[in-house]
């Protein structure tokens, strides 16, 4: 007997009211804002608005429309320094198709960051979307406190900056296009995150997208072009996602991460650095997974100022520097890239690098697959290093490695090089086919050189020269053109329990003033001598096994 009583949601009795206002009158949009209630939509006519003040939208669910896109606000006449166009603080406002053209005065020699044309701030979640953007001499939208805006399908061009964003906001910028910056297009800095994604940005002076200052962003799917110094830089502790990026036109790096950063690098793609495609300096680290880098004029890729990344699954080739460039006491893991067809190095570690490289494929590089110089270290295991045009592994200048389980194979002068005081370990090895002798031992070099097949060089297994003192040991040496062991000039090398057999010359030939202990090694099946000795050598032949020589066993002549 009780009448029903409906009780309506407070939302379901939400009703929007429309205001259209027309152009001419100065301040007309401050004034129908200022008197609008929440759940208003302010329509304007088209033409051109001019707001002497800035407009405040403090009420949530105020849209400020231009159904036409043909409406432009500005400041008038006057220059205005440091009050910006619109400012939003407010939930729920939309902001769409309306261009925004503010005058800034600029005083001379100053940055004009603090001219913001539009600011976004408090907790203000507003979209603004299909409007247009020339804050010249200023930043088109600038994004503080902790606001999270949504900027889609915007155009900004010929400013200062496109979009800045610090405090702890976390913007959602998709879509739009950013056309000629003094410094950045868009630009997180102070603890600031959010995203940038599928925008197209082309002319900065300074960079494409910069995140500084503690931020973490993610910079996802933007095609960056024309940026005089980086593509996208990342400094000073932040931590960025950089996925599935196009950097091309004239840039001098790619990709900078800097100043204590850490990033996620993923999929992205580099064209035509005049500097470096991939740059990682100053105490700064990652994980950089396949991403393509090609054209660079500098490097592919350089690592320095004790930076320590992790390099998985890159494809860096055809620059005219070299393929990675690792130096000022720089570290890192380098597994499964490929390296190739760099018209100078593959991979050059210098100035105390150490590093660890696994499974890589270095070819068809236009001088060195490895080169190793001023005390340069590392592991280097599993690596394949074939077709290069000069050594496959140049090790050199007090530089101490472990080369392990390589294939090191068909480069054009010698398999494993080493030079200049050099040491380390090179065990288990395929060595094979390389053009001027696979191993070659050099100027007071004092290797390790155990436990490793070698073959089918058309000069030498191994070639010692040049005061090498280097230990070759438990090796396998077959098939080789000319010598399978082979000790020249000063060369003085320890010699033990090495098999050598099949040789198309002689099984060890040591001449001029080399010298030398071979013991316990299995000499077998050469085509003229087991062991030949001749000029002034000094050798001590211990415990050795010499069979099937097509010559003689062992011949001393000369002043041997």
């Amino acid at each position: 007997n009780h009448p029903m009583v409906r009780h309506e949601h407070p939302a379901a009795q939400r009703r929007t009211m429309s205001i259209t206002v027309p152009s001419g009158t100065e301040d007309a949009i401050s004034t129908a804002i200022s008197n609008a209630a929440p759940d208003t939509e302010v329509l304007l006519d088209g033409g051109v608005y001019i707001e002497t003040k800035t407009l405040c939208i403090a009420q949530t669910r105020i849209s400020l429309r231009c159904p036409h896109y043909t409406s432009v606000i500005t400041s008038g006449a006057t220059p205005r320094q440091g009050h910006p166009l619109l400012r939003v603080d407010a939930r729920d406002v939309i902001v769409q198709g309306i261009t925004f053209c503010p005058g800034f005065y600029r005083a001379p020699n100053t940055s004009g960051v603090n001219n913001r044309c539009v600011v976004i701030g408090s907790s203000s979640n507003a979209k603004v979307t299909e409007c247009s953007f020339g804050a010249k001499d200023g930043v088109c939208i600038y994004v503080q406190d902790t606001a999270a805006p949504r900027i889609v399908g915007c155009q900004f061009k010929e400013s200062v900056c496109g979009v800045c964003i610090s405090g702890h906001a976390k913007p959602a910028i998709h879509g739009s296009v950013f056309l000629s910056f003094e410094t950045f297009a868009i630009k997180f800095e102070g603890r600031s995150s959010g995203e940038a994604v599928d925008n197209v940005i082309e002319g900065c002076s300074r960079g494409g997208v910069k995140a500084s200052a503690h931020s973490f962003p993610t910079i996802r799917h933007n095609v960056i072009n024309e940026t005089t110094l980086c593509g996208i830089d990342v400094t000073d502790h932040s931590r960025a996602e950089v996925c599935e990026n196009t950097i091309s036109g004239k840039h001098c790096i790619g990709i900078q991460v800097a100043d204590n950063t850490d990033i996620v690098c993923t999929g992205n793609s580099v064209f035509n650095s005049q500097g470096t495609g991939i740059l990682v300096c100053d105490n700064a680290t990652g994980m950089f997974c396949k991403n393509f880098v090609t054209g660079s004029v500098k490097s592919g890729v350089g690592v320095r100022d004790s930076a320590w990344p992790t390099f998985v699954g890159n494809n860096v080739v055809k620059c005219s520097g070299s393929g990675f460039v690792v130096h000022g006491n720089a570290s890192g893991v380098f597994r499964e890239n490929e390296i190739s067809k760099n018209q100078v190095v593959g991979v050059a570690l210098k100035g105390q690098a150490t590093a660890l490289w696994d499974e890589n494929f270095i070819h068809h590089n236009g001088a060195h697959g490895f080169l190793l110089r001023e005390d340069a270290k590392g592991t280097f295991q599993n690596n394949t290093v074939e077709d290069n045009l000069m050594v496959g592994c140049l090790v050199e200048d007090r530089s101490n490695p472990l080369f392990y389980g390589n294939i090191i194979r068909k480069n054009k002068a010698s398999g494993i090089m080493l030079n200049h005081d050099a040491t380390g370990e090179y065990r288990k090895n395929v060595i094979s086919g390389n053009e001027t002798s696979n191993v070659v031992l050099a100027g007071r070099s004092n290797g390790l050189v155990i436990d490793n097949r070698m073959s089918e060089s058309p000069m030498c297994g191994v070639q010692v020269q040049n005061s090498s003192t280097s230990t070759i040991k438990d090796n396998t040496i077959e098939a080789n053109g000319k010598v399978n062991i082979c000790v020249l000039g000063s060369g003085s090398p320890f010699v033990e329990g090495n098999v050598l057999w099949n040789g198309r010359r002689q099984g060890i030939l040591v001449r001029d003033e080399g010298k030398g202990t071979f013991s316990k090694n299995i000499i077998s099946k050469h085509a003229l001598d087991g062991v030949c000795v001749e000029g002034s050598a000094q050798v001590e032949l211990c415990g050795n096994v010499i069979s099937d020589s097509g010559r003689v066993g062992v011949v001393i002549q000369g002043r041997a």
